[in-house]
């Protein structure tokens, strides 16, 4: 009953924020961002996990943008998080997400410091679904959505259909760095009509100890007053000098549906080809690592107002045989994601 309370507490006291929005500061503007989940824990493979429930702050975002003359932007956030693992009590993670400088000259974009990377986009950017659930490759642990480097960007053709991107980062993400992996990316996005976008991705990724990771990944995205679909099929080859060589695929397909301007049910189904390393370490879920999943999200999205939605939704994890082990048994969690900004 506690809980319950408190998530209409929160439910109402977001309901009443219509005139809420971004805070002006001279030339520049101050917003913020949460994600919220209110969960049970219906099923899990770990016996430990199984029955809990309780609520997360996945994300808390708060974003300082300050421009600097005509051509460039300087951009400061913060991000703090619980830790997601089902069993630490220590204080939430803490920690710069963005610092970095955006100049445009002559049809370049430029962006150097702590930046986003290329990996994600422009998947959460044209889905939309990110705070509901990660990205396929990031969930999947297969990528960084930061890293500290520099990237430019181009529209290849008069009419800014066809878009190049450059990246080179020193890998180290939102950590610290040690001068050994570095990040080159690549990614070319094309909008063949005011409908269907296509965007096909690749890099490589010198990682500590002489791990080298070579990734490709094609997505493609269709948008229409009535839905959105996406369609995502990427590859992924880590090699070790000191490991056997692992190779993930990752096919992965969301629909979103348009059922009124408030409400909008989604699914999304994601199929990897072998075990995940480090599956156990992926926040808020902590899946098997002696399976091959198959991960699917389903909920109905309720926008309450610019400022506030909310998603109850349910997440499962099944898993085929890997080796001569028995699969793990299913994951399943339900959920009350509650979506703020200013």
């Amino acid at each position: 009953m506690k809980r319950i309370a408190l998530m209409m507490i929160v439910v109402a006291s977001f309901v009443s924020m219509e005139a809420f929005g971004q805070v002006k500061l001279g030339d520049g503007k101050l917003s913020g961002l949460f994600y919220l989940d209110f969960y049970t824990v219906g099923e899990h493979h770990d016996a430990t996990i199984d029955g809990k429930d309780g609520i997360w702050i996945r994300r808390v975002y708060l974003t300082y943008d300050h421009k600097l003359g005509d051509r460039a932007t300087f951009r400061i956030r913060w991000e703090g998080k619980d830790k997601g693992n089902f069993s630490s009590t220590a204080n939430k993670d803490s920690f710069a997400k963005d610092a970095w400088v955006r100049y445009s000259t002559g049809g370049y974009t430029i962006m150097f410091g702590l930046i986003p990377t290329l990996t994600w986009e422009p998947n959460e950017s044209t889905l939309g679904y990110r705070g509901i659930e990660k990205t396929p490759f990031d969930l999947f642990r297969m990528g960084s959505a930061r890293d500290k480097g520099i990237s430019v960007e181009k529209n290849l053709d008069a009419k800014r259909l066809t878009r190049l991107a450059l990246m080179l980062g020193d890998g180290s993400g939102t950590k610290t760095a040690n001068g050994d992996p570095r990040v080159f990316s690549v990614r070319v996005s094309h909008k063949a009509n005011n409908t269907l976008t296509l965007d096909l991705y690749g890099d490589y990724w010198e990682r500590p100890a002489g791990v080298e990771w070579y990734t490709i990944k094609g997505e493609a995205f269709i948008t229409v007053p009535e839905a959105k679909i996406g369609l995502l099929a990427g590859s992924q080859r880590r090699e070790s000098p000191s490991a056997a060589t692992i190779n993930l695929t990752v096919g992965s397909i969301y629909l979103e549906l348009t059922a009124s301007k408030k409400i909008r049910p989604f699914v999304r189904a994601d199929v990897v080809s072998d075990a995940v390393p480090g599956a156990d370490r992926i926040e808020f879920l902590k899946l098997a690592t002696t399976g091959k999943p198959t991960f699917y999200v389903a909920g109905i999205r309720f926008k309450i107002n610019d400022y506030f939605e909310i998603v109850p939704n349910v997440k499962v994890a099944t898993y085929r045989q890997k080796g001569a082990n028995p699969a793990p048994g299913r994951d399943v969690f339900y959920q009350l994601t509650v979506l703020g900004k200013f």
